[in-house]
């Protein structure tokens, strides 16, 4: 094979010079060859050649056996050759990975030599064109055939991207999920490799961090965003002490008027003011004993409304070597109970805006209760707020939570909190 390879190389540089075109298509047995395997420069700018246009429409039989040899024998599966003509011809596409499936071990390697996104962008195309809710389903004994082996080659390709347990993989396979609603069951694996890839990146506590949680109750190991936001939903409830403590820190959240009467600050102030109390809680007093943590608001809103009152809340291990999967981030939205979209924004800006636009999964919607007597009543917030208590408030809050947390999936947590900011 090798030696006629060779010899269709020297009629190609002979086509060159004037000779005919088509002899130097390749014989459609195979391309199999050492050459190819041993990525030999000359013999592969050859396959790749064959591949370029208007080569596919004057010799197909000679494409799809270059195609065939680079993407299962070239060290980057001829990624940047093939797949454009796949995404072009779906049919030839079909062909070739059809006849790459029947070569059962080369066939899995494959994926070991594309990228996450890669394997990705591969599997997109396979749901597209070989859709699971058309594999057959057989009753008693059958052989297996080419097809079979085409579908199982799919599904051990997908199994092979959950395996690798990484952010982009799983970034991928979220993105498999959204653009195959039909297919129901890629969410079960997109939480797989979740998982995986949380076992992957987990970091046992050093025994000086297991000494100091021993010495203080107070100290805390945060190893996931649900146990970050474990601990900034307590910080929040020591805050809420603080606000009606002794000495009652609630007065600062308001602005005194003549006459003894008084109006809440705006949502900024309250925002600021819980931000200082957990940075002050969660760094200045170290109370998380293996990470360190980051308390950041963001102070533009860059021509969309709102977005200045959100709280970013990052833990990163501190552990030598500490990737990307071992930064945990929680958001924390903060409202006015009179803001006119207190009612929806949980959903339509902490979760479809700040989670989606963060990669985050971990947040938490923070209402400012101000409705009390001594709100001043010729400030026309104070008729805006929808409930008529803050109990009401807190039951809807909580439901909302609750009920996003299921449709939503994908390891969303969302959580919800009234913070009772009246004078008394």
């Amino acid at each position: 094979r090798c030696h006629q390879l060779v010899q269709r190389v020297r009629t190609r540089r002979r086509a060159a010079h004037g000779e005919d075109i088509r002899a130097c298509a390749l014989p459609a047995q195979g391309l199999s060859c050492k050459n190819i395997r041993k990525s030999c420069r000359r013999v592969k700018c050859y396959a790749e050649s064959i591949l370029e246009p208007p080569g596919l429409c004057i010799r197909r039989p000679a494409c799809e056996v270059a195609a065939l040899a680079l993407f299962l024998f070239t060290a980057d599966a001829g990624w940047s050759a093939i797949w454009p003509l796949c995404e072009t011809f779906p049919d030839f596409g079909i062909t070739v990975l059809h006849k790459a499936a029947g070569h059962e071990r080369r066939s899995l390697e494959v994926a070991d030599k594309l990228s996450d996104e890669q394997l990705g962008t591969l599997l997109d195309w396979l749901l597209k064109h070989l859709p699971p809710s058309d594999d057959p389903n057989y009753d008693g004994p059958h052989s297996p055939g080419p097809d079979d082996d085409f579908r199982r080659w799919r599904d051990a390709l997908l199994g092979r991207l959950k395996n690798r347990a990484t952010v982009a993989a799983c970034e991928a396979l979220r993105q498999l999920r959204d653009a195959h609603p039909e297919v129901p069951w890629l969410r079960d694996v997109l939480l797989q490799a979740q998982q995986l890839r949380r076992r992957a990146s987990w970091l046992p506590p050093n025994p000086r961090d297991v000494l100091s949680l021993l010495r203080d109750h107070a100290h805390r190991l945060i190893a996931s965003g649900s146990q970050l936001l474990d601990l900034i939903i307590e910080s929040i409830a020591t805050y809420q002490t603080e606000l009606h403590g002794t000495t009652p820190a609630v007065p600062n959240l308001w602005n005194d008027l003549p006459d003894e009467k008084h109006r809440p600050k705006n949502e900024n102030h309250l925002s600021d003011d819980i931000a200082r109390y957990i940075r002050h809680r969660l760094t200045d007093q170290a109370v998380v004993v293996n990470r360190e943590v980051e308390i950041r608001r963001r102070q533009s809103a860059a021509g969309q409304p709102g977005q200045e009152t959100d709280i970013h809340v990052t833990a990163i291990a501190q552990a030598a070597g500490a990737n990307a999967a071992d930064a945990l981030t929680a958001i924390v939205e903060v409202k006015g109970c009179w803001n006119a979209e207190v009612r929806t924004a949980m959903k339509a800006q902490l979760v479809d805006r700040y989670l989606a636009e963060n990669q985050c999964r971990h947040g938490l919607y923070v209402v400012g209760w101000f409705l009390c007597d001594a709100w001043d009543d010729e400030d026309g917030r104070k008729t805006s707020t929808p409930w008529q208590g803050m109990e009401e408030a807190k039951r809807e809050l909580t439901t909302q939570a609750d009920a996003l947390r299921t449709s939503e999936g994908a390891g969303l947590d969302v959580r919800s909190s009234v913070l009772d900011c009246r004078l008394r």
